[in-house]
This record gives C-alpha cells, sequence and structure tokens, in this order.
C-alpha cells in the first residue's frame, strides 16, 4: 500500500496518509506489548522462539515473573522433535535433547529475554546443524495437526510431502531460465522464491511442516503459469 501511494501524486498528501495508517496500526499494538512485556513490540516479541531454537533442546520451559512475582509458567516442545519426517524410508529424527529452562522477571523489559538469548547459543557447528534439520522439517516434515490417516484429504497431505523438495527444484530453476530469456523477473516466481527461501533459511523457530502450507499453493501456482508463459528463442 506505501508503495503504491508514493508513486501517486501529490506526494506529501499521500504520504501523510501513510504515516496515518502506520500509526493507526503500529501505536496501539507497541502500547499494548509495552504495557504487558515492558517491551515496544508493535509485530510480536518472539525472542522466546528465538531462545529454543538457539538451545538446541527439544523442550523449552519458561517461567515468567513480574517485579519477583510468579506470573507464568509455559512448556513447550515442537511436534517436529516427535516425528520422523523420512518414513518408511528412515527412521531419523532430530537430535534435540533436554530441556531449555528460561526465567524472565517482565519488570526488567527484553533484559533477561536478552540475556537467556545470549546464554543459549551454541557453537557455529550447532547452529548449522539446527538450521539443516530445519530445512528438512519444512520440506519433508509431515504437516502436524492434519495427519490424521482415517481422512482422505490428510492422508493426501501426508504423502505428497514428497513432493514439494523436487518441484520446489525443477520451478525455481525454471524461473532462472525464463529470467534469463527475458532479463525481467515477473511477480509470481519472484514471490514463490523469495517466499520459500525466507522459511527455509528462517533461524528464529524450529521449523514444522505446517510451516510450508501458505506456501504450496503459491508454488503450484507459479508451476501452472510457467506451463502457460510462451517460451521465448
Amino acid at each position: 500500500i506505501g508503495w503504491l501511494l508514493v508513486r501517486q501524486v501529490p506526494k506529501i498528501e499521500r504520504l501523510l496518509v501513510l504515516f496515518v495508517l502506520l500509526a493507526v496500526c503500529v501505536i496501539p499494538l507497541g502500547y499494548r506489548s509495552y504495557k504487558i512485556l515492558g517491551v515496544w513490540a508493535p509485530f510480536g516479541y518472539p525472542i522466546h522462539n528465538r531462545i529454543y531454537m538457539a538451545s538446541g533442546a527439544e523442550t523449552e520451559h519458561i517461567q515468567i515473573s513480574r517485579q519477583g512475582i510468579p506470573f507464568k509458567e509455559y512448556r513447550f516442545t515442537s511436534a517436529s522433535t516427535q516425528l520422523r519426517p523420512f518414513e518408511p524410508l528412515s527412521g531419523w529424527k532430530t537430535s534435540r535433547s533436554g530441556v531449555c529452562d528460561v526465567s524472565v522477571d517482565l519488570a526488567n523489559g527484553p533484559r533477561d529475554w536478552e540475556q537467556a538469548l545470549e546464554d543459549n547459543k551454541g557453537s557455529p557447528g550447532r547452529r548449522v546443524r539446527l538450521q539443516a534439520e530445519n530445512m528438512v522439517f519444512l520440506l519433508w516434515g509431515p504437516s502436524w495437526p492434519d495427519k490424521d490417516m482415517r481422512r482422505f484429504w490428510e492422508r493426501f497431505s501426508y504423502f505428497s510431502r514428497w513432493i514439494w523438495a523436487p518441484l520446489l527444484l525443477v520451478v525455481c530453476s525454471a524461473n532462472l531460465r525464463q529470467w534469463k530469456r527475458s532479463r525481467r523477473l515477473s511477480l509470481l516466481p519472484l514471490l514463490t522464491m523469495t517466499g520459500w527461501f525466507f522459511i527455509l533459511l528462517q533461524c528464529v523457530a524450529p521449523s514444522e511442516g505446517r510451516y510450508r502450507k501458505p506456501f504450496e499453493g503459491l508454488l503450484i501456482a507459479n508451476a501452472l503459469w510457467l506451463m502457460k508463459t510462451p517460451k521465448e528463442h
């Protein structure tokens, strides 16, 4: 919306409209997060996911207090840690193990969260291994919770997980060939490639098969677009 507005005239009025739209969205959400967490975070504050990702633990246990008084307690285990994505070909599963204990006092704002993230950062080798596991679970992991084998579409979803990695490779290769011929990259292939590579390379949370669901349709649409796009010689 911002891009469309700033390309129109008169620009000053358009920029004012854009500023008001941003303020209406950002200020209430930022204020709410500040009142609850002591952190200005209008788009969310998912640092606990980053801690979980970096820790290499199977389970994350968070104890939250406010000015020393216990407030909330959470225990979370990603569904990916219980799955074997290559079944029935292999029994491989994640190397994650143990529990990551995190204690934060909301009165300290972001300090305790950032300290917990620093304390749980592992070696570069561990970070690379966990990132590789993320890619495996994104491409081949079953999409929990829709894996009830008694239901046709959920059974179809479970077995169709094998197609996404090869289809992504074929579609991206075709997109690059198309770009090389025409010297222009259309919006659909741009969205497809940036979307898929973004979720493949994100390192802010342990991946699960369900995270790819919004991008499956985009990949199929890109494949159909390639089939309909005339070949340039």
